[in-house]
């Protein structure tokens, strides 16, 4: 019974996560929770909702037990660092991206989002190493083009930086005048 529970309100969960219902979303999740404490995929769920509603510091501490029991769960890792990244938290926000990366050294993400922190910290150098290292790996990812192009910007290197846009023509119509 409570396992059939269980699946029930994570279904119903999910359902109100889709239809943007994340606050009645989060009271089933936490509701299955309660059922099972342990159950890692709960926890993400309900992690998920506090991102959506931009409860960053109760998000965190959702992710950071999805992550003590699943701690090979890319995905928390960098949704852990987003996190971190919107709470200020760059040092543990570029740990977060670090440990993303060991985990899954053929995904790009962990390299953008480190790019992003080291961006907001004004280091454009650095933040350029690491959109570099995410576009070899995932050179379909727009939104690492515009951090590229954004930092070169930044550090005054304008034809640099519409080069790089114009390497994925598709991202032109977005171009804005640097």
């Amino acid at each position: 019974m409570r396992r059939s529970e269980f699946g029930e309100l994570l279904k119903e969960g999910k359902r109100l996560t889709k239809e943007f219902h994340e606050t009645e979303a989060l009271e089933a999740f936490e509701k299955a929770i309660v059922l099972d404490p342990k159950a890692a995929n709960a926890w993400w769920w309900k992690s998920l909702a506090l991102y959506d509603l931009g409860k960053w510091e109760d998000a965190l501490e959702s992710f950071e037990k999805v992550i003590s029991l699943n701690p090979k769960k890319v995905s928390a890792w960098l949704l852990k660092g987003q996190v971190l990244d919107h709470l200020g938290r760059y040092k543990d926000a570029l740990e977060a991206y670090d440990k993303a990366s060991v985990l899954d050294p053929q995904s790009g993400s962990p390299w953008n989002g480190k790019g992003i922190v080291l961006y907001r910290l004004g280091k454009y150098e650095e933040a350029l190493e690491a959109f570099d290292k995410a576009i070899v790996l995932d050179p379909e990812y727009l939104g690492t083009w515009w951090w590229k192009a954004d930092a070169l910007d930044h550090l005054g290197r304008y034809k640099d930086a519409l080069k790089a846009i114009g390497e994925k023509t598709a991202y032109e119509s977005y171009l804005t005048p640097l």
